[in-house]
């Protein structure tokens, strides 16, 4: 994952363009999205983060980055709790790499199991109403 977030970002320094800011912040989205139900996610974000700091200080340098205090929808609506510096390229924010939060998945009934006749009719019924 280290790898193909620092390739996204050299193909970013050597031709800046909307396209690629926009690759990057899906790629962070959806990686974001996989990995926000494993446990201790944050710190393991946070030791790539300080992987990749060298390539972002570069776009920085070479004002590919700039600095802002701006927000927009996906920002407020994922990384609002979040106090990290953000990025601004060729007019669209950058996502926030190292900002993922350990959620925990619900669960259904506790009294709900396999093993009993109505349990498993009521998950046949489910799997009836997604194929239809």
């Amino acid at each position: 994952m280290t790898k193909v977030y620092q390739h996204k970002l050299s193909r970013l320094r050597k031709s800046p363009n909307p396209n690629k800011v926009l690759d990057l912040n899906s790629f962070t989205l959806g990686i974001h999205n996989y990995y926000k139900i494993a446990t201790r996610v944050s710190s393991d974000f946070n030791d790539i983060r300080h992987t990749i700091h060298f390539k972002i200080k570069t776009l920085l340098k070479r004002n590919i980055f700039n600095p802002t205090t701006e927000k927009n929808a996906v920002i407020d609506k994922f990384y609002n709790d979040f106090n990290y510096k953000r990025f601004k390229s060729n007019g669209l924010l950058v996502l926030p790499f190292e900002s993922v939060r350990h959620q925990i998945r619900g669960q259904r009934d506790p009294e709900f199991t396999i093993y009993a006749k109505e349990d498993r009719q009521r998950i046949h019924k489910e799997l009836i109403h997604v194929t239809q």
